[in-house]
């Protein structure tokens, strides 16, 4: 929000609550391990450009972006573990299958059945601040929808790691 108000020429202060800088961006470090302190979207490549193409400089020439093999490891109460790799479905149903039999396949439907949802809120408002004047009818009904992120992954993933995975 901050860089995209300076493009629009607003004077802007970031105040930062953290002793580092970074909010959504930053990481935590206990015990020899390290997490991303904020959402997924952050690892998204493409959101990441849009919001430099969007402030008026090109990403290369602030970040060095590195592709991962594996994305993040899960490791589960019942000591099974699973590496997510990162771009490939075809590696990620390896992946799963390996955790358990037919996991795979049930983690790629439950994935494509998020495309048409993440079309929106990429268009709708990821790249743009929302609106109801420029939003489509299809954004704000979800947007309005009561279904929680909970309910859904009871309905469409069985294996309860996966739904941990999910969520």
């Amino acid at each position: 929000a901050a860089a995209r108000l300076a493009r629009l020429g607003h004077e802007v202060e970031v105040l930062e609550e953290s002793a580092q800088v970074g909010g959504a961006c930053s990481r935590v470090t206990q015990d020899g391990f390290t997490w991303d302190a904020g959402p997924a979207w952050t690892l998204l490549p493409a959101v990441v450009r849009d919001l430099f193409r969007k402030t008026g400089r090109p990403i290369e020439r602030e970040l060095d972006l590195q592709a991962l093999d594996v994305v993040r490891e899960h490791r589960f109460a019942d000591g099974s573990t699973v590496a997510l790799p990162a771009g490939s479905r075809a590696a990620q149903l390896r992946a799963l299958d390996a955790l358990g039999a037919g996991l795979g396949e049930q983690w790629t439907a439950h994935v494509a059945s998020y495309s048409e949802t993440w079309d929106l809120l990429r268009r709708d408002v990821l790249e743009r601040p929302w609106s109801d004047e420029v939003g489509r009818p299809e954004t704000a009904r979800l947007l309005g929808s009561r279904e929680t992120l909970h309910r859904r992954l009871r309905r469409t993933l069985r294996d309860p790691r996966l739904r941990l995975l999910a969520s």
